[in-house]
């Protein structure tokens, strides 16, 4: 068998094996995104039905306030778990608050205009819980943590 074949396989070999490294990598970072997310929605969930059940705030002010401190969660998770950022805060979290302050006031909007609707309100929040991580991820991965 000719040397330069056999050469040619072994770094093709090296090539897939990286390559699937890799993306074990990125499904294993997913994954811990995705426990965090889960873990700041039933803190968003838990505390938008305390706000509201037994304080008696307004939607608005009980879905923005739960979502408030769920993000200042799902944030430390991230930082310390998901992404493993090593990027000193003020930049990371500025990024990061950048992206947290749009969500909260899309949060704001379309869970009270959910509700106007006609749908309930935990599921309205429960709604807009599970679709805003999907851009929050890619904000995040390629933005807020990339270089950290």
């Amino acid at each position: 068998m000719d040397e330069s074949l056999v050469e040619e396989s072994r770094k093709h070999h090296r090539a897939q094996l990286e390559h699937e490294s890799a993306l074990s990598a990125g499904l294993q970072q997913y994954m811990r995104f995705v426990i965090s997310g889960a873990l700041a929605i039933a803190a968003y969930l838990a505390l938008f039905e305390v706000f509201r059940l037994f304080l008696d705030l307004p939607i608005w002010a009980a879905s923005v306030g739960a979502y408030v401190l769920a993000t200042i969660l799902n944030y430390l998770l991230n930082y310390h778990w998901s992404f493993a950022a090593h990027g000193p805060h003020n930049r990371t979290l500025a990024k990061y608050a950048f992206i947290a302050l749009l969500s909260v006031s899309l949060n704001g909007f379309i869970v009270p205009l959910l509700v106007n609707f006609g749908l309930p309100p935990t599921l309205s929040a429960f709604a807009f819980a599970i679709t805003w991580p999907i851009v929050s991820f890619f904000a995040q991965k390629h933005w807020a943590f990339k270089s950290a």
